[in-house]
């Protein structure tokens, strides 16, 4: 113990430290952000990804009905074909041209 006193810590130091602590705690702050901001995009790339599985399915049950509508329109054409044809034919009986088998 020499009795002198020893310095005290300068200013600069504690400046420096305090900007240390600063940009670790702002560097945690922002991987705490971007690790929240990583759960909302997970979670939407989620909910996006079944609202498509819907649609597709969406898109596949109308794909069928459309299938259906056109088969159904190919009967009923085939159906007013058939009524004209015998149209014609009983025409043709009642003025007496047809033939009767």
């Amino acid at each position: 113990m020499n009795g002198a006193a020893e310095p005290p810590v300068s200013i600069d130091a504690v400046l420096h430290g305090l900007e240390v602590v600063s940009i670790i705690i702002g560097g945690g702050w922002s991987v705490f952000k971007l690790g929240r901001v990583t759960e909302r995009f997970e979670a939407g790339q989620a909910q996006m990804g079944a609202q498509i599985k819907a649609m597709q399915d969406d898109l596949k049950t109308m794909s069928n009905v459309l299938v259906e509508l056109a088969l159904q329109k190919q009967r009923l054409d085939a159906q007013a074909e058939h009524i004209v044809m015998l149209n014609k034919r009983f025409d043709e009986l009642r003025r007496g041209e047809g033939l009767i088998r």
